[in-house]
């Protein structure tokens, strides 16, 4: 089905990115910086054919791009007649009466793509150019439709890398680039179980340095001192986020702190709102309280490491739910989620896109975090993406 020639078009040729590289020529080549030090030049996001109980992107984000009608918004979108006529919808529904209208593409593929864009790839910071994990192919078809669709619409060059990660375990700062321990493993592991050379931390990291012109950072935790196994959490973006301090011009580190979580929940009066939502999280830190001593300690041991190099640190609320209460819970618990993270973001220069999870004293506490350090916050509603584990950064994929 056509969508409406005044409100989109569909291009399926490569498209120059707007204005000049916004990145010093020492990182011409490098991977797209993501801590907000820079302008956001294009937004990717997938639109499976089944969203998942993802909420409508383009409405959330509507006055992220009314600030920057500057960026391109493109969308890999599964093309099946329902989905294109649901997507046609959608867009005439918000962008159908407005002023400003962004630049939308829209890329289709036969096939299904997977819901959290930023897993199948990461963009080099002259946009024509994506690093892809060495076993997508084998592992995840879903994120291979994806990367066909750009190739086949596009001039976009795919460079395999030879490790395995997932976006969100791997954050790529002005220092470095940091990997997740889990992803770390999986490359150990691949290469063992196929006798493969460089199977250890010390060639995976000289590996990362080699594509991305900066050390390798490996965020190891407690669980991982003596097994590199397990981490803080499933993916690294959602316990840190590398953020340039637009008011010191400084990179700093903001990362999840459970005691923090808990003063604030402690702080809700009974007259407020958040008071039930509060004292049911509040409950669930009382009876796991192992868990979340685990979780802090693991926490605390990231903190040591990141400052041990230089990186200052800023606590941000942040925790989630133990695996069997989210299973005792379930999908359709009237008010909780299963991940309340505010490091799962989107930073453009002097505006980020955070989570919302509908606690207002935590929602509030974060974007006040996010202020002072120079940003205007955009929130997109994660209550019910945070549910399938996965929030604004997992959902999007930003070129520089």
């Amino acid at each position: 089905m056509s969508l409406s020639a005044s409100l989109l078009s569909l291009l399926l040729v490569s498209t120059s990115a707007k204005g000049s590289a916004p990145c010093p020529d020492v990182l011409a080549q490098t991977l797209a910086i993501e801590n907000g030090r820079w302008p956001i030049k294009k937004i990717r996001m997938h639109r499976p054919q089944d969203r998942l109980g993802n909420q409508s992107a383009i409405e959330i984000l509507k006055p992220f791009f009314e600030e920057r009608p500057d960026v391109v918004f493109q969308i890999i979108a599964t093309q099946t007649q329902h989905s294109m006529a649901d997507l046609s919808r959608e867009i005439g529904r918000v962008w159908g009466a407005s002023s400003i209208v962004p630049d939308i593409q829209i890329l289709t593929t036969p096939h299904e793509v997977y819901l959290w864009a930023q897993d199948d790839s990461k963009p080099f910071l002259d946009s024509n150019r994506v690093l892809v994990p060495y076993n997508q192919k084998e592992n995840a078809p879903v994120y291979k439709n994806a990367i066909e669709a750009l190739q086949n619409h596009q001039t976009i060059d795919i460079v395999e890398g030879s490790f395995a990660f997932e976006g969100g375990d791997l954050i790529v700062g002005d220092r470095h680039v940091f990997i997740g321990s889990r992803s770390l493993h999986n490359s150990i592991s691949h290469r063992n179980f196929h006798r493969l050379p460089g199977n250890s931390k010390a060639s995976i990291l000289r590996e990362i340095e080699a594509i991305a012109h900066k050390p390798g950072f490996a965020v190891i935790t407690a669980n991982t001192r003596a097994h590199e196994v397990s981490q803080a959490l499933f993916h690294l973006d959602v316990v840190m986020a590398v953020v340039w301090d637009h008011l010191r011009s400084k990179e700093v580190i903001v990362l999840s702190s459970t005691t923090q979580a808990v003063r604030a929940l402690r702080s809700v009066r009974p007259e407020q709102d958040d008071y039930p939502a509060a004292q049911s999280l509040l409950d669930i830190f009382k009876n796991e309280s192992k868990f979340y001593r685990d979780l802090r300690i693991q926490i605390e041991l990231i903190q040591e490491d990141l400052e041990a190099a230089g990186y200052e640190v800023i606590s941000v609320p942040g925790f989630y739910l133990p695996p069997r209460v989210e299973r005792k819970i379930g999908m359709h618990h009237p008010l909780l989620t299963s991940l309340y993270s505010y490091t799962n973001v989107v930073l453009d220069s002097e505006r980020a896109i955070i989570p919302q999870t509908g606690l207002k004293v935590l929602d509030s506490a974060a974007a006040e975090i996010y202020r002072g350090l120079g940003y205007k916050i955009h929130g997109y509603d994660s209550f019910y993406p945070y549910r399938l584990h996965g929030g604004p950064r997992c959902l999007m994929n930003v070129c520089r």
